[in-house]
């Protein structure tokens, strides 16, 4: 008797432990299933219900792989291979999915337990863990926010003193290539570069390319204008009329080579654009809005030194010309001084002196016929004097320049050479009826006289037109001759050095007189030079 109420009492223990056990997993947060070896749901808890939505029949039966997100099967699949060799526990992450149709993170662990005779089956405790998993999302999202944010900070600080010590550098020299050297160096380190070029513009026409490769010790290159053709290359002359820059990625080259990417900003001082900046890198889109913004930044901080520079050039190259203009002034007066003295002495001193010496012989001697022939002898010396003064006085200035006007004077000395030298000259001169300033007068008159004496002197012509016309407040003058032409660039040169400066002398003269001259010449071409002046109006005159 005192057996079978121990017996009872056992089971009596046993099922409360089993109500206590039934009821743990049945209120648990964390869910339980138990997987056979085929992968097959045998049984799962209430709590699989709460995390998947999913009722308990659809879990019994079916295989476990069915719900499993189809990138997270095959991690499952070698776990559970792993256990069936070696067993043991093991955890994992996965999504299951939900009767909503989204999918719910949970964190499994699974326990081997097919050999226990009682069990037979794969334990799964599982829990959703989908909010800890969107936490944690959170936290790298803003984590890696975070870090984002430094490199920016970071970048910012070191674009802002790239432009500060570029700023620097720019307002320390007037030499253009240590600007742009300093132009290029700050860009390959704000914007990377394969090639880098600042193209010189006046009024749309190339005037000078600078290029630079992009390393940190490259120098800059000078090329020539003939280096670039704004109308070959569409990005640069889309560039010409575009107010902010370019962006360009060329991947349609129909080749199996990558693409270039190309940024360009335009250069402009007060309005006025001075050139044009562009950078070239291997590869399609390699440049942004970002780039383009730092670079207009830094082509804006170089643009004032660049004029600067430019000036600066000018006006070494003016102050040189002056300065070989004035000892050539010194040296063309000396020598107009000795032609003076020599014509003074030599045929004005010897008429003087034979009219000195008739005169003498003529109070000395009071014959008759002596005298009369000394006093003829006399008047012809004097004759030739005057013809002699005159022909000097000429040649300094003519008076028909000054009582006459310019046509008048003009016409004279090209009759005067024409006689000299055999060339056939020809004035056409459309004037109004009011005299030119005197000094445009003055101006024209010495260009023309150094152009034809130029004309007589090099070009081998035989055929040359003097052309005035007058219009709208503006002179324009031409010399045109059938010569032998020369190239101006090579002239202008050897002008700069001193070696022959009748294109500098025109040019000063122009200069003075309000107005601008060119030179058109070739080899075997014939030479036209241009003046042009602007003229007061009629009401400022008076």
């Amino acid at each position: 008797m005192i057996g079978v109420m121990d017996d009872q009492s056992s089971i009596d223990s046993l099922l409360v432990n089993e109500r206590r056990l039934r009821a743990l997993i049945e209120h648990s947060a964390d869910g339980l299933a138990l997987i056979d070896r085929h992968g097959v749901v045998r049984y799962v808890s209430p709590a699989a219900e709460r995390i998947t939505g999913l009722s308990l029949t659809e879990f019994v039966g079916a295989k476990a792989f069915a719900f499993v997100h189809p990138s997270d099967k095959e991690d499952l699949q070698d776990l559970m291979a792993g256990l069936l060799t070696a067993p043991g526990t093991a955890t994992v992450e996965l999504r299951l999915r939900h009767q909503d149709g989204l999918w719910r993170w949970v964190e499994a662990m699974l326990t081997n337990l097919l050999d226990e005779p009682d069990v037979g089956a794969l334990i799964v405790n599982f829990r959703d863990v989908s909010s800890r998993r969107e936490t944690e999302k959170e936290l790298q999202q803003f984590a890696n926010e975070l870090a984002a944010l430094h490199r920016q900070e970071r970048r910012a600080r070191m674009q802002a003193e790239t432009l500060r010590k570029t700023n620097l550098a720019l307002t320390r020299t007037l030499t253009l290539d240590v600007v742009l050297e300093a132009m290029f160096g700050a860009l390959v380190r704000l914007v990377p570069y394969e090639r880098a070029s600042m193209i010189l513009l006046r009024e749309d026409e190339v005037t000078a390319v600078y290029r630079m490769q992009g390393t940190y010790d490259a120098k800059v290159t000078l090329l020539p204008p003939e280096a670039v053709d704004l109308d070959a290359f569409p990005p640069l002359k889309a560039l010409l009329t575009a107010e902010a820059g370019l962006l360009i990625a060329d991947t349609a080259d129909g080749t199996d080579a990558p693409g270039r990417s190309w940024l360009g900003v335009p250069m402009r001082i007060n309005g006025i654009l001075m050139g044009l900046c562009m950078l070239e890198a291997a590869g399609p889109g390699r440049y942004s809005q970002d780039h383009l913004q730092w670079v207009a930044a830094v082509v804006a901080q170089a643009s004032i030194a660049i004029q600067n520079a430019l000036l600066f050039d000018e006006v070494r190259h003016a102050r040189g010309q002056l300065q070989t203009l004035s000892h050539e002034l010194i040296r063309v007066q000396e020598t107009e001084r000795r032609a003076l003295a020599r014509e003074l002495h030599d045929e004005i001193g010897q008429v003087l002196i034979a009219l000195q010496l008739n005169l003498r012989g003529m109070q000395e001697h009071r014959g008759g016929a002596t005298k009369e022939s000394r006093l003829a002898d006399s008047i012809g010396l004097v004759d030739r004097l005057i013809q002699q003064v005159r022909s000097l006085s000429r040649e300094l200035r003519p008076p028909l320049l000054d009582d006459l006007g310019l046509t008048p004077a003009l016409n004279w000395h090209l009759d005067q050479l024409a006689k000299r030298s055999g060339i056939e000259l020809k004035l056409n001169a459309l004037l109004g009826e009011q005299r030119l300033p005197s000094d445009v007068e003055i101006s024209v008159f010495r260009i023309v006289q150094e152009a034809l004496n130029n004309v007589v002197k090099h070009a081998q012509a035989t055929h040359v037109r003097v052309d005035l016309r007058q219009s709208a407040g503006e002179l324009r003058v031409s010399i045109t001759d059938d010569g032998v032409g020369f190239d101006p660039a090579a002239e202008h040169t050897r002008a700069t050095s001193g070696v022959s400066l009748g294109l500098i002398s025109m040019q000063e003269r122009a200069l003075l007189a309000n107005g601008t001259i060119e030179i058109i010449s070739a080899p075997e071409a014939g030479t036209c030079v241009r003046a042009r002046f602007t003229l007061a109006s009629t009401e400022a005159l008076r």
